[in-house]
């Protein structure tokens, strides 16, 4: 009976961080309209490139990548900030020193980045869609989803790590996380290949889960390869 109150009072925290952070939103409605918007334009940018290159696959190709990283990199970045945004408030002493646990913490913050995220990138299937006419009827739907599901698990890790910057140094922790994920933005093949990477680059590469998870949605986006075509053989 203790276990199931025990339980039962988590859930009830992890749901009132989502809250907070869902009213966070709101009350930054404007800018945060702002951050999707600027989202969109990024898709429609990239979108372009490839349409100037006449060749469809390769429109398909470039959207892929910048919907995907504009995905993984808001998971990342929206629990890598929580910490510094409770700093910011001056809550962070607060949040700390309350009866709570810190992974409870981490799982609320980690559901609502889940939810902003999904919602900024169906926006942006929508944006894609209207704009260039992406037919995804011979694509792999299944398999795509799937792959990305996998990969939210892995950034939300990168996230958690990245939360803990700012407490190693407040004003400086927030540009480090920055740096951290630009330089998995150089190395996971978002608009390119990997293999065009200089061989040290191409070694460090596999260590990103961005790497793997392009190259899998792609996959199965452009050929219609299932989960199991996938599988090493």
């Amino acid at each position: 009976m203790k276990g199931s109150k025990g339980i039962f009072r988590e859930i009830k925290t992890c749901y009132a961080f989502i809250e907070r952070d869902i009213k966070w939103s709101k009350k930054f409605l404007i800018w945060e309209s702002t951050f999707v918007f600027y989202a969109m334009i990024h898709v429609l940018t990239i979108g372009y490139i490839g349409v100037a290159s006449e060749d469809y696959s390769m429109v398909i190709y470039l959207i892929v990548g910048a919907m995907l990283w504009d995905f993984l990199s808001t998971l990342y970045e929206t629990l890598a900030d929580s910490v510094s945004y409770e700093w910011e408030e001056g809550t962070i002493e607060s949040t700390l020193m309350a009866p709570i646990r810190i992974v409870t913490f981490l799982i609320g913050t980690s559901i609502y980045a889940i939810i902003y995220a999904v919602v900024e990138f169906f926006l942006l299937i929508l944006v894609a869609v209207l704009f260039f006419n992406i037919d995804f009827e011979s694509a792999n739907i299944f398999s795509a989803l799937f792959i990305m599901l996998l990969s939210t698990l892995s950034f939300i890790g990168l996230g958690m790590m990245g939360a803990g910057l700012p407490l190693l140094s407040p004003r400086k922790g927030r540009e480090a996380g920055q740096v951290f994920i630009g330089f998995l933005f150089l190395i996971s093949g978002i608009y390119y290949e990997v293999d065009i990477l200089p061989v040290w680059m191409q070694s460090i590469s596999v260590f990103s889960p961005a790497t793997y998870a392009l190259i899998s949605i792609r996959t199965a986006l452009l050929n219609n390869t299932s989960l199991s075509e996938m599988l090493p053989a």
